[in-house]
């Protein structure tokens, strides 16, 4: 018996043994194993690159691990066993790119991008472009490398010979120009945000932009035009954002010249009956910009700095004398690399500038402007990286002295400004970015000549928001921020109003083919702007008087889209991209000064409701459905969008002649243009080694907008722009370019026709596209 029990007990443990064993053995088969997968793309141009052979290697793994790019620049490395390994990228007529140290661990998917470089690059490169969030999707479209080879900076009305950063705006397939800037979505010029490395530039009194930035100084425009996220501040318009240059690896800059002469500006058309303005008298003299930029490390992977000047000028002739226009922008950034992951910044930026010139009386006028702006800025990782934290605090100081025959006006406006915010990475059901932040701002205007008054307005905001990336199929967005502004009227500061506003915002993004880029994407938000001073400053001895249940102007906005990209070619030197989306944004508020009738000031409400409830309720409607293609062959760009859209209503703006007071009926605004079409196209050509030139070409048309009589609209207005940069390269980082453009070819004038017999003045409409004639600019360059 007991020998039996003895057999029996080592016969289950033989079987034990067995069991575990072979759950042992199936763990280990199940055992997930490492993987590193990836995209490689080609850094001039950024778009895929098929056929790129990848080799993982490790001093502590036997063998290697290789794979090539697909004809998306996909690549999969399966297989891989733990250890640190060196990535090799290789293709033929590009520079190999090792990417190394890379940490795998068992059972991980680890990806590694890689962007190679052409042997022997033939493109000027300079640092620029544009980004526009059309629905805050993951993939905006951008354009940073190859937007140089366009004719850009188009001079506008005030600011001399300057090439603003903010024209790179009219790339957006959704802006129009109007006499004050950008209108986007059917809001004016006036009800956009702008910010500078996120410092809102925006003018208090006039909602435009206070600090127009040569387009020298900038790596980076973004234009938000729409379903934008809450950490993008408070507008009811687009906002566009301008960033610097940083993180320079070596020693760096440019020196440049660009002049436009009065002799080959084309004809000026004649606007019957409208004084000076657009008259066939004037003419362009001179008109042109020149500087330098520097910038790079001053202690190796510790101190660096950017900095750069460009005076401007121009001189126009006109019936009674000539106007001149000077000025200068100054800029300069120290960036000081604490520790591995920790940074601060200082920026100054001075923009003065001078105008003068002789009225229609023969009379002598002079504007001095001088605009300082200075910001301290830092950014900090936390919690093995998964934790941003940002934080900056700045002021900004302008002053405008306005000297004509009957007496000075002065103004000056003051603004401070600080704002926290914090990243954080959560991986939970997917991943989560969470992202928090407050700011407060306060700004005065002060009038002190010919009679001083002063306004102030003081803001504290917050937002919450969190994207989440379910799986790679599917994102999720949502979030809000909630504002408190307080006005203030009159020397002695008495408060005067007090406004809460909340902005929610949510969005989807559904990708079905990721590898294609794919994407179904719709968005709804809400967007609240401020009471801007300008509504405050009235004539001297009357008062300002608030609706108490006043609400600033907002708007809600629902955007639905899809995109899609197409490869037709195995070896991907052909693809295009196909998106399009349907927009509508309509107003819900707006502001309006009208005379108090229980004294002798005004009164700001909101037109229909409350105290001035006696004026029509602001309407105004924006429908549009935009088709774009992004086409790419090569070393050949171009991009085409279509929009169709209507603008509806009795609300134009709310700063203005009518001082934000609607139209006795609703009807197509003046804004209202059906059809946009905008097409840009560039071309690269090697004409020897080190010989390259770069043609650009740029198209915009738009409809006519109404006119009065039912049915009529204006002309159409065609704008063509060419571009042709020659350049020589010296050395491996010396370069010298030369460079001719010519803005509106056609010599479209717009603004100068509206019919028979009818005018500007007589039809007291004003011009809604404003261009210069036709007018050849010429440059140089040298980069090192």
């Amino acid at each position: 018996m007991e020998g039996a029990a003895s057999m029996g007990m080592r016969g289950i443990q033989r079987l034990v043994g067995v069991i575990l064993a072979a759950v042992l053995s199936v763990g280990a088969a199940e055992r997930p194993q490492a993987a590193i997968v990836g995209t490689v793309f080609d850094s001039e141009w950024e778009h895929p690159l098929p056929g790129v052979s990848v080799t993982a290697s490790s001093s502590t793994a036997p063998g290697e691990v290789r794979t090539e790019t697909d004809a998306a620049g996909a690549y999969r490395l399966d297989g891989v066993p733990s250890g640190t390994y060196s990535i090799r990228f290789e293709r033929e007529k590009y520079t190999a790119h090792s990417q190394e140290r890379v940490e795998v661990t068992e059972g991980s998917t680890l990806r590694v991008d890689a962007w190679l470089s052409e042997k022997a690059p033939i493109f000027y490169v300079r640092c620029g472009g544009i980004s526009s969030d059309l629905a805050h999707t993951p993939r905006s479209f951008t354009a940073p490398r190859w937007i140089v080879g366009l004719p850009l900076g188009r001079p506008r009305g005030g600011s001399g010979g300057l090439r603003a950063a903010e024209s790179l705006a009219e790339l957006s397939p959704v802006t129009l120009l109007d006499p004050s800037g950008f209108a986007i979505r059917g809001a004016s010029a006036s009800e956009n945000g702008y910010l500078l490395e996120g410092f809102s530039t925006r003018d208090a009194v006039t909602g435009l932009n206070l600090v127009p930035l040569s387009m020298e100084f900038v790596s980076l425009v973004t234009v938000h035009a729409g379903g934008s996220m809450p950490d993008q501040g408070r507008a009811n318009g687009g906002v566009i954002e301008a960033r610097l240059p940083s993180r320079c690896p070596r020693i760096s800059g440019s020196a440049f010249a660009s002049w436009t002469p009065g002799g080959l500006e084309g004809a000026r058309e004649s606007i019957p009956n409208a004084g000076s303005v657009g008259s066939s008298q004037d003419g362009l003299k001179n008109l042109g910009d020149f500087g330098v930029t520097l910038g790079g490390p001053l202690v190796r992977n510790r101190l660096s700095f950017f900095a750069g000047v460009v005076p401007t000028l121009s001189r126009n002739g006109r019936r009674d004398g000539l106007t001149d226009h000077r000025g200068i922008q100054a800029v300069g950034r120290l960036t000081y690399h604490v520790a591995p992951g920790h940074e601060t910044s200082l920026l100054v930026l001075a923009t003065p500038s001078l105008a003068r010139g002789m009225d229609t009386a023969d009379r002598p006028w002079e504007f001095d402007s001088e605009t300082v702006l200075g910001m301290f800025d830092y950014n900090g990782m936390f919690l093995d990286n998964r934790l941003l934290v940002s934080f900056k605090a700045g002021w900004l100081n302008h002053k405008a002295v306005s000297r004509v025959a009957t007496g000075d006006a002065r103004r000056s406006q003051r603004r401070y400004y600080a704002k926290t915010e914090g990243y954080y990475l959560l991986h939970a059901l997917g991943t989560h970015v969470f992202k928090a932040g407050v700011d407060a701002e306060h700004s005065m205007h002060d009038s002190i000549q010919p009679v001083a008054s002063r306004a102030a307005s003081t803001v504290l905001g917050g937002f919450v928001q969190d994207t989440w990336n379910v799986s790679h199929l599917l994102t999720l967005q949502g979030g809000a921020r909630y504002d408190v502004q307080a006005l203030r009227e009159g020397l002695n500061g008495r408060r005067a109003l007090t406004t809460y506003l909340l902005s929610p915002r949510a969005g989807v993004v559904i990708n079905p083919r990721p590898m294609y880029h794919s994407q179904l994407f719709a968005s709804f938000a809400k967007y609240h702007d401020l009471v801007p001073l300008g509504l405050m400053d009235v004539e001297p001895g009357r008062g300002v008087a608030f609706d108490p249940n006043l609400v600033p102007t907002s708007s809600r906005e629902v955007i639905v889209g899809a995109s899609h990209e197409f490869r037709p070619t195995q070896n991907g030197n052909l693809w295009f991209q196909l998106a399009a989306h349907y927009a509508r944004r309509r107003l819900d508020t707006a502001l309006a000064s009208i005379n108090d009738p229980d004294d002798e000031g005004v009164l700001i409400g909101n037109p229909g409701i409350g105290l001035a409830a006696a004026l029509p309720r602001a309407v105004r409607t924006y429908d549009a459905v935009t088709v774009s293609v992004q086409p790419n062959f090569r070393w050949v760009h171009t991009q085409f969008s279509y929009t169709w859209s209507r603008l509806h209503g009795n609300q134009t703006e709310p700063i203005g002649a009518d001082a934000g007071r609607p139209l006795a009926r609703q009807q197509l605004l003046p804004a209202d243009r059906t059809h946009s079409i905008k097409a840009t196209g560039i071309r690269g050509f090697e004409l020897a080694r080190k010989l390259s030139l770069v043609t650009g070409v740029s198209y915009q048309g738009a409809s006519g907008t109404p006119r009065d009589d039912v049915g009529t609209r204006n002309r159409w207005v065609h704008v063509l722009d060419a571009h042709v940069d020659l350049k020589y390269q010296v050395s491996r980082f010396e370069s010298v370019s030369f460079e001719l453009a010519a803005l509106n070819l056609l010599n479209t004038q717009p603004g100068a026709w509206l019919g028979e017999g009818r005018s500007v003045e007589s039809d007291g409409v004003p011009p809604l596209y404003v261009l210069p004639p036709l007018q050849v600019r010429f440059g140089v360059r040298y980069s090192f």
